[in-house]
């Protein structure tokens, strides 16, 4: 509900004010409160030897709320490059393998199809065969 300031008197705003600042305050209690249930759950996920995710990951979202991106010291792009030869065909599998055992952080479900996006966009990498891919 919208009220209209021009409308109100001090006294009225001064009430609405301390209205909404109790709303906040419950409001918040109540969060303090389901956050707690939240991490007792998750601690009983953990020990019965499952993994916790985040929310957004739970429901199904790209980019987890409040999680941050790992950051890389070179481009995906860059990565594949230094994992790939001009003689010797890998798979998307292989170089999903080799590039992350070199250090390159994600937190992709479909990383996969994220290096195969990156093969097809970027001019060094070229199809050899069905499925693999070497350096031009």
């Amino acid at each position: 509900m919208q009220l209209s300031l021009r409308k109100l008197s001090i006294d009225a705003m001064l009430g609405e004010i301390k209205r909404r600042n109790r709303l906040i305050a419950k409001l918040n209690r109540r969060r303090a409160q389901l956050l707690a249930k939240v991490k007792q759950i998750e601690e009983e996920i953990k020990a019965g030897g499952g993994e916790v995710k985040s929310v957004a990951v739970a429901a199904g979202r790209k980019g987890s709320a409040g999680a941050r991106r790992p950051r890389n010291r070179v481009s995906l792009a860059d990565a594949i490059h230094e994992v790939l030869t001009k003689d010797k065909p890998l798979s998307a599998t292989q170089i999903e393998q080799a590039v992350v055992a070199k250090g390159y952080k994600t937190s992709a479900g479909n990383f996969r199809t994220i290096i195969y996006q990156t093969l097809g966009r970027d001019k060094r990498f070229k199809k050899a065969e069905r499925g693999r891919y070497v350096l031009k």
